[in-house]
């Protein structure tokens, strides 16, 4: 695959768009995931390949200088970009908005089910985002 100068710099870009937008929920912990537009933007508008490469390094980066906690999401990048991949090419998922919004649904319970093995065996369950804040405050009550 031969990318010109556009789609490495639009590359660029989205992963800049990943680091940002992770980085400010991370901040501000919030108990949402966002760090995951710009995956699924590449994989829309560049294909597989490119998306799995702006989900990797855009978390190799955010690892770097957010929290070292990102790396070992990129498993969870790369199946999103899989999974985008699948229902854009195969199920036209994105034709209408009464098509995408059930994959949002879907490809939010995926994304839980391939992260949170991570999450309990590599970090005990806590893993230092927003939606921790909000299980602890359950158990305190």
């Amino acid at each position: 695959m031969k990318l010109t100068t556009k789609q490495v710099t639009l590359m660029g870009l989205l992963i800049a768009l990943n680091v940002a937008i992770g980085g400010l929920v991370h901040v501000l912990k919030l108990p949402i995931y966002l760090d995951a537009i710009g995956t699924i933007l590449a994989t829309l508008l560049l294909g597989l390949l490119p998306g799995i490469i702006v989900g990797a390094v855009s978390f190799l980066v955010a690892a770097a200088i957010i929290s070292p906690v990102y790396v070992y999401f990129i498993g969870t990048q790369a199946v999103i970009a899989v999974i985008i991949y699948l229902a854009a090419s195969r199920l036209t998922a994105f034709k209408s908005l009464y098509r995408a919004v059930p994959l949002g649904i879907i490809l939010g319970i995926i994304t839980a089910i391939v992260s949170a093995p991570v999450i309990v065996y590599v970090f005990g369950g806590v893993a230092g985002s927003g939606r921790d804040l909000i299980t602890a405050g359950l158990i305190s009550t």
